[in-house]
């Protein structure tokens, strides 16, 4: 299983050749909590823009 380090640069590379792994967009830091099922009622999409936007 890859650590946090490893899972972070495969979705900041994910639909970027370019990236080199170290930032992430919204768009793929959403993929990546989607597939790790972070998202339901309590913890949507327009939580994580608002978050994001933060920093």
């Amino acid at each position: 299983m890859a650590n946090l380090d490893q899972q972070f640069a495969a979705f900041s590379k994910f639909g970027d050749t370019k990236s080199d792994g170290r930032h992430i967009t919204l768009s793929q830091s959403d993929k990546w909590m989607k597939q790790a099922k972070v998202f339901d009622k309590t913890i949507t999409t327009t939580d994580t823009a608002i978050c994001f936007n933060k920093f």
